[in-house]
Formats: structure tokens, sequence, C-alpha cells
């Protein structure tokens, strides 16, 4: 892996983030983006939330790859263990929401990963591989629901965000993959004086004017 780039990276890896996060907009003209649908399911919500999981896990495994090229992680206990172990405060990172996703509000998408995993991802799994059974209390594929959805896609775009941090070289102004995120924000520890831009920057750098955009559009 050291030989990924961020250009790397964001065409392989960011750019599909982004197409999963214009999917997951798409479903507001159906369901409003609000905690009152929090428990609403359907088939739509179960095809992304498999998506997000499975990517959830590449880019977990990318992101450990490079905190510690010793270890091989294969498993979100690995995850677990190599993210918290090098990544100060990442399970007190929230994400904020706006655009379409604004009535949802704070999310905490890998609060108390210290000591467990989020309960989006438990879910994830449980359609991945149940979705037919019950439980005493509910019925797995009603898991496949807006609020495991969001999550899932929040917590996803944190690592996304972790593993471009890692590949700067640190005097970029900056700091997030353009075109960047239409409904996600990242708040606390590091990220508290990032700016996040959407379609472009542009920024004063050494008294002159700069611009920048993504190698692909939204």
């Amino acid at each position: 892996m050291n030989n990924l780039t961020k250009e790397v990276f964001e065409m392989r890896y960011w750019k599909n983030y982004l197409m999963l996060e214009k999917e997951f907009c798409k479903t507001a003209a159906y369901v409003s983006v609000n905690p009152k649908n929090s428990k609403t399911f359907s088939a739509t919500y179960l095809k992304l939330l498999l998506e997000i999981g499975s990517e959830v896990d590449v880019v977990a495994k990318l992101l450990c790859s490079l905190l510690d090229v010793s270890k091989k992680c294969e498993n979100i206990s690995d995850y677990q263990k190599c993210i918290n172990k090098n990544i100060s405060g990442f399970c007190l990172v929230t994400v904020k929401t706006v655009g379409v996703s604004s009535d949802y509000g704070m999310i905490y998408p890998w609060n108390k990963f210290n000591i467990k995993s989020p309960e989006w991802w438990k879910s994830y799994n449980a359609v991945k591989h149940n979705r037919y059974m019950k439980t005493e209390t509910e019925d797995i594929y009603e898991l496949s629901n807006l609020d495991n959805t969001i999550n899932a896609l929040a917590g996803l775009f944190q690592l996304e965000l972790h593993v471009f941090s890692f590949l700067l070289n640190g005097d970029e102004v900056v700091k997030i993959p353009l075109p960047g995120s239409r409904i996600f924000e990242l708040c606390g520890e590091q990220w508290d004086n990032i700016t996040f831009y959407r379609d472009q920057a542009f920024y004063i750098k050494d008294g002159d004017l700069f611009y920048e955009t993504g190698l692909f559009e939204y």
C-alpha cells in the first residue's frame, strides 16, 4: 500500500463512496431523512446497506494496512484493535448531517468502537446472512432501515476521510477529497479546524488565490 496516492484513492475508493451517497440521496424523494422515519425499511435500504457494509470492510482494511504494515487485519475485531491503537479519539468523532440529511442531527457511527462493534455493523451482518429469520423481538429483514443505512454510510465517510488524511503530504490547504460530501461533515478531534467543501475550493495561500476541483464530477 506504500504506493497508494491520494489521487489513486480518490479514483478507486472515494468515487465509489460518492456513488453510494448519491444513491442514498435519491431515497429522500420517497422517505424524508428524519429520525421519525428511522425504522422505515425497504428493499432499497437493504441493497444500500449491503453495498455500504461491504465497502466499510474494504476501506477499514485499507486504513489498517496504512496504519500498521506489520499487522494483517481481516475482520471487525482486527480493525477495532488497529484503529483504536493508532488513531486517538477515533470513536469520539461525530458526523454532522447537512443537506437533505440535515434533520437527522449528529451521528456517532463509531461510538464505543473501543469496546464493541457498531449496532449498524451487526445489523449489516444480520441481513447479509439471515434476513429471512426472526428474533424474539423483530424480523431481521426490517433491520434494512433508514437508521442503519445512514449510520453505515456515515461510518464509511469517516473511514474514507481518515485514509485521505493519512495520504496528505502535510502542506495541503484542502484536507478533504473533492468533490466533497453533500450530506456529511466531521466534527471533533482533528476535524474541527478543517473546512468541508463541496465541488470546489477557493483559498488564499502565501498571498495568492488558488482554486482546486476534484478528478471527477459529483
